[in-house]
């Protein structure tokens, strides 16, 4: 079995691979002066209106443990200007993960830009294009790129490991969050946090340790909540049990198992109904399980993931994630995609690779020509009159590598950000939670994250869930955009 490795969670944004190495560097030092903070005006149609904009982008310092400043943090706000922002706006502050993942997925996601629908900035035309479901119309955006991602780099040797570990991390997005709000006179509007996969796990324990921020609420999609739920391990039950209704999706979109009229989500529902009960209850027995309820649970797998019953029944129905993925359309020899289900590739070229080399969801990144990173810097220059002599670093593996979980050893597959999330929810009762993700994502399968908010001891009408047929990067997906950005319009309940 191959253990899946952090990096995996949110490899889906690599494309930093074509560009000048030794700006890459993970120890080199730049100590060029501060990036001023460019404040540039923009119009568009967003949601149907009409709206003016700010956008604000610049670098902010960190001073290290001696107090000195040791690196900086870059951050891409675009506020409404043709509405009061100093009352009831609110502002969304948003990240994605990796850890070493730069803010580079949501703000071509959800942010007033986007890479063109046909992708004609590979053919030289514009780097980006007006995002007409973004909402900004209603809720002000602030993209943040932690330490060692985007334009952020490392004023003195050693300083990365001031910041990159859970609590350390959190504590910096804590201090550009204030400084944010202060600096643009925004202490008084609704804040809210939004982080996709390892972005997730940031945004409950910033929320967690905030002091003095009351948050009106937490936007976690594709979350890696709970991490033991992508440890496959003996006596670990949940994710056979998380990745049931993922497979269930799967094995639809690709014919294996009949729709019979069913939308994928209809069908990821009904999966999910079954695998938190007979499923969960067959694998609490174990070895004690009787053996004709055994294979009848061996033969309802069968008919909900597409894999044969004595083969699910010789798994002792624990259907392993890359197992699933060669076998599922083995017959072609293909391989279905982790990050996104959807995709498949030969079997030969992806079985005995190292992650993420062995997803063929991961085939599609743009390494080459006018990658993410390319795009970025020519808009960055171009539009946002930001110009800054470094590429924007989309992913920092070595980052994702050094990252500290306050544990050694496997036992850092077991980290678990549930109690933090209960203690920021009972410590602010009107804290609200939503939690979204694809229905064809196996890395960070979303039946996980509601599994984990089950058991935050809080009322369960304070969370929202959403289900997109997508994968993890769910806004690839255009009616998944839209109805992502609607979503998040609908939650932060904002007041133009």
């Amino acid at each position: 079995m191959r253990s899946p490795t952090l990096a995996v969670l949110l490899l889906a944004t690599a494309s930093a691979a074509a560009q000048a190495p030794n700006w890459f560097d993970p120890t080199r030092i730049d100590d060029a002066p501060l990036a001023p903070i460019v404040r540039t005006p923009h119009t568009g149609t967003y949601n149907g209106t009409a709206i003016a904009y700010d956008a604000i982008a610049g670098e902010l310092p960190l001073t290290g443990a001696d107090g000195e400043p040791a690196a900086t943090m870059f951050s891409t706000a675009y506020v409404r200007t043709d509405v009061d922002a100093t009352g009831p706006r609110p502002v969304l502050f948003l990240f994605n993960g990796g850890p070493g993942a730069s803010s580079s997925p949501l703000h071509l996601g959800v942010g007033p830009m986007r890479r063109p629908p046909d992708d004609s900035a590979l053919e030289g035309g514009d780097a980006l294009v007006p995002n007409p479901v973004s909402p900004i119309d209603a809720v002000d955006l602030v993209f943040v790129d932690p330490v060692g991602t985007g334009y952020t780099r490392l004023l003195k040797d050693g300083a990365g490991e001031q910041f990159w570990g859970i609590e350390q991390d959190a504590d910096a997005v804590l201090h550009l969050i204030r400084d944010w709000r202060q600096r643009h006179g925004r202490e008084d509007s609704p804040v809210y946090l939004m982080g996709e996969s390892y972005g997730g796990t940031r945004a409950v324990v910033v929320a967690a340790r905030a002091e003095g921020i009351d948050f009106d609420g937490l936007l976690l999609l594709s979350p890696a909540l709970d991490f033991s739920a992508g440890a496959q391990v003996i006596g670990n039950n949940l994710p056979y049990m998380a990745l049931v209704p993922s497979m269930a999706a799967t094995a639809a979109y690709h014919g294996v198992i009949e729709r019979a009229g069913r939308s994928y989500l209809e069908i990821f529902d009904a999966a999910v109904a079954y695998a938190q009960s007979d499923y969960a209850a067959a694998l609490y027995q174990g070895n004690r399980i009787d053996p004709d309820e055994k294979g009848r649970v061996g033969q309802r797998l069968a008919e909900l993931i597409g894999l044969p019953a004595g083969f699910i029944l010789d798994s002792n129905l624990r259907v392993d994630r890359d197992e699933f993925a060669d076998r599922l359309l083995g017959d072609a020899g293909l391989r279905v995609g982790r990050l996104d289900a959807r995709a498949t590739g030969l079997i030969a070229e992806y079985k005995d690779q190292r992650p993420p080399g062995d997803d063929p969801s991961m085939s599609g990144n743009r390494d080459g020509g006018r990658g993410t990173g390319e795009l970025l810097d020519e808009y960055f220059a171009e539009r946002l009159e930001v110009r800054i002599e470094r590429p924007y670093r989309t992913l920092n593996l070595h980052l994702n590598q050094q990252w500290d979980y306050g544990q050694k050893g496997p036992l850092k597959t077991y980290f678990s950000v549930a109690p933090q999330l209960q203690e920021a929810m009972q410590r602010d009762p009107a804290l609200r939670v939503y939690i979204g993700g694809g229905v064809f994502d196996m890395g960070t399968p979303i039946m996980a994250a509601r599994y984990t908010a089950s058991q935050v001891d809080v009322d369960p009408g304070r969370f929202v869930f959403a289900g997109y047929e997508g994968g993890h990067t769910v806004f690839e997906h255009e009616e998944s955009r839209s109805a992502l950005c609607e979503d998040i319009r609908r939650f932060v309940r904002a007041v133009p």
